[in-house]
C-alpha cells in the first residue's frame, strides 16, 4: 500500500511526484518501495505551497491561486481540491480528512454550480462576467439554488473578485449570484460593476438566505433593482449573519430597500455601506427592514431617498436592537437614523466626525497601520475601512538631500514592495525653498477600502544645500578730474529660476574709489 502507487510492477521511473502524507493514512509513497527515487511526500501544509512542487509548471499548466488551495489543472473543468481557509481543527489524517472544494476558473463553471447545489466552491482567479450581458436573450446569468432548490454547500472566492455580472430578470424573485441559500456560507468574494435586477428578494452575492446562512469578508459595487421589494446591496432578504463586509453602487426598490440588506433577521457587525438607496417605503441606507435583527458596529454613508420612512441607517426597526451604528448625516440627506421604529444605539455624524476615530465608540478601531484592529481609518481623509480588505504596505520617509533650485521642494519616500500608484493619494510633508534640513511627515498619505494598510516609519529627512554662485565686483575706467571717483556694483553667476542678485543678503563692495590716476 502506498501514497502514490500500490505496486511499482515494472520498476517504473517516477519524477516529480507527490502524496500528502496526513490524509492518505501511510507514510510510504510506493507500497513495494521504502525509499523510491522521485517521490516525495507532503503534509497538508506543504501542499499549499508551489514552491515544494519541484518539476510543476505553474505558469501554465498547474495552478493553486496564488497558495490558497492544493495543485489543480488550468485546463481541466470540475477540480476538486483543499481550501486553505477550511482545514479541520486538531491534527489531519486520514479520519480528519478537509473538505474538497471545486474550482471555478471562468464565468461559465460559474454558471454550472446550479447543477450541483450542494458542493463546495471556490474561485480559481478573478472571474470576467461581461459575456452574460447577452445570455438568455439578454436575461444574464441563471441564479444558482431557487426555493425549490436552495444552494447549501460554501462558497469561497478567496479574495477574487467577479467582474461585470449581469442578471436581468425582473419578473423572478430570488435574485442575485445565489438565487436562494440555506445555511451556507459564502465568504471571500467581491462583485463589481454588478447589474442585477429582479422583482422579489433582490441581492448583489444573494437574493434570499434562510436557515442562518452566512456572508462574511465580501463586498458588492452595483447596481441592484427589485421592482417589487426586498433589495439589498449583498442580499436582498436575509436569515443569518452578514460580518466584515460592505456594499456600493446603487440600490432601489418599492419596499424594503437597503444599502446592505433589504429584510435582515439575525445579526449584521463590522460592516457598513456606501451605495446610494432608493424606495417608497422602509428605505435605509444600511437595512430597510429590521425583522428581529442585531445591528452592531456599523455605518451607512450613502444618499437614501425615500418617500415614507427612510432613515440614514435603517428604513424601519420592526424588532431587533443597535448598537454602536451609525450614519452619515449629511450625505445620506437624513436627519433620522430610522425612518420608524426605535433610534436607540444609532448615532449620525457629520462628515468630519465620520472621518475621526474618537467618533466610533464600542469600536475594535485605529488610525495606525498594521495593529490588526477590525477598522483602519485614515483620520481626516476616511471614513473607517475593514482592514481585512487592505494590503498592508511598509512606507518609510526617505532621507535625501538635493540643492537649492529657488522652487518649493519637498521629500520622498519609498515601499519595501510593489503597489498600485492610483490606491495611494495625498503626499507626505516637510521641505521648503531655502536651503536647510527639513523633517518628513508622513501622515499626508492615505488610501482607499481596496487599497492598503500603510505601515509607515517617521524619520526621513529632506536637506537642501546652498547653491553655488560666483560673485565679481564691477571695473570701471575713466579719466582723472581732481575729484575722488568710485565704481561699484558686482555681477552674479549661477543664480537658479530666474532669480536676480536682490535675493543675496550680506553682499556689499569696498574699495575701488580714488581721486588721483
Amino acid at each position: 500500500m502506498g501514497g502514490l502507487i500500490g505496486y511499482n510492477h515494472a520498476s517504473g521511473t517516477l519524477t516529480d511526484a507527490y502524496w500528502v502524507t496526513h490524509t492518505s493514512g501511510t507514510i510510504t509513497g510506493v507500497g513495494n518501495e521504502p525509499s523510491p527515487s522521485g517521490v516525495t511526500g507532503l503534509t497538508t501544509a506543504q501542499m499549499f505551497d508551489a514552491a515544494n512542487f519541484t518539476g510543476f509548471d505553474f505558469a501554465g499548466t498547474w495552478a493553486n491561486a496564488d497558495d490558497q488551495t492544493t495543485p489543480y489543472l488550468r485546463a481541466l473543468a470540475g477540480n476538486r481540491v483543499f481550501n486553505k481557509n477550511d482545514l479541520p481543527t486538531g491534527t489531519l489524517d486520514a479520519t480528519n480528512r478537509p473538505a474538497l472544494y471545486t474550482v471555478i476558473q471562468n464565468v461559465e463553471q460559474l454558471q454550472a454550480m446550479r447543477d450541483d447545489v450542494t458542493a463546495n466552491y471556490l474561485l480559481g482567479n478573478p472571474i470576467d462576467a461581461s459575456a452574460t450581458a447577452s445570455w438568455n436573450g439578454g436575461a444574464g446569468f441563471v441564479p444558482v439554488g431557487n426555493g425549490a432548490n436552495r444552494y447549501t454547500g460554501s462558497f469561497d472566492g478567496l479574495g477574487y473578485l467577479i467582474d461585470s455580472l449581469s442578471i436581468n430578470r425582473p419578473s423572478m424573485d430570488s435574485v442575485g449570484l445565489f438565487g436562494e441559500t440555506s445555511g451556507s456560507q459564502v465568504s471571500n468574494v467581491g462583485l463589481i460593476n454588478a447589474s442585477i435586477k429582479g422583482r422579489v428578494s433582490v441581492g448583489g452575492l444573494i437574493g434570499a438566505a434562510v436557515y442562518e446562512s452566512r456572508i462574511s469578508h465580501s463586498s458588492v459595487h452595483g447596481n441592484i433593482v427589485a421592482t417589487s421589494e426586498d433589495s439589498g446591496g449583498l442580499v436582498g432578504n436575509m436569515t443569518g449573519i452578514i460580518e466584515h463586509s460592505y456594499s456600493s453602487g446603487g440600490v432601489a426598490g418599492d419596499f424594503t430597500a437597503g444599502g446592505l440588506a433589504g429584510t435582515a433577521s439575525g445579526q449584521i457587525i463590522n460592516s457598513y455601506s456606501i451605495a446610494n438607496v432608493e424606495g417608497l417605503l422602509d428605505t435605509g441606507g444600511l437595512v430597510g427592514k429590521l425583522n428581529g435583527a442585531i445591528v452592531s458596529q456599523s455605518y451607512a454613508t450613502g444618499l437614501v431617498n425615500g418617500e415614507l420612512a427612510a432613515g440614514g441607517l435603517v428604513g424601519y426597526l420592526s424588532s431587533g436592537t443597535v448598537t454602536n451604528s451609525y450614519w452619515n448625516t449629511e450625505t445620506s440627506g437624513q436627519t433620522n437614523g430610522m425612518g420608524r421604529g426605535s433610534s436607540t444605539g444609532a448615532t449620525g455624524l457629520t462628515n468630519a466626525q465620520m472621518m475621526q476615530a474618537d467618533s466610533f465608540a464600542g469600536w475594535d478601531i485605529d488610525a495606525q497601520g498594521g495593529t490588526g484592529t477590525v477598522w483602519r481609518i485614515y483620520e481626516g481623509y476616511t471614513a473607517p475601512l475593514l482592514r481585512h480588505f487592505l494590503t498592508a504596505l511598509e512606507v518609510t520617509g526617505d532621507t535625501t538631500t538635493t540643492t537649492y533650485n529657488g522652487t518649493e521642494q519637498t521629500g520622498g519616500w519609498s515601499t519595501t514592495g510593489e503597489y498600485d500608484t492610483d490606491r495611494i493619494f495625498g503626499q507626505a510633508s516637510g521641505g521648503g525653498r531655502n536651503a536647510g534640513t527639513y523633517n518628513i511627515d508622513m501622515r499626508g498619505l492615505y488610501s482607499d477600502q481596496q487599497g492598503y494598510d500603510l505601515i509607515i516609519t517617521d524619520g526621513g529627512t529632506l536637506t537642501i544645500n546652498k547653491a553655488q554662485a560666483t560673485v565679481t565686483a564691477n571695473s570701471g575706467t575713466t579719466t582723472y578730474n581732481g575729484t575722488e571717483q568710485s565704481v561699484s556694483g558686482f555681477t552674479v553667476d549661477g543664480l537658479v529660476n530666474g532669480e536676480d542678485a536682490s535675493v543675496l543678503s550680506g553682499v556689499t563692495t569696498s574699495g575701488g574709489k580714488g581721486t588721483n590716476a
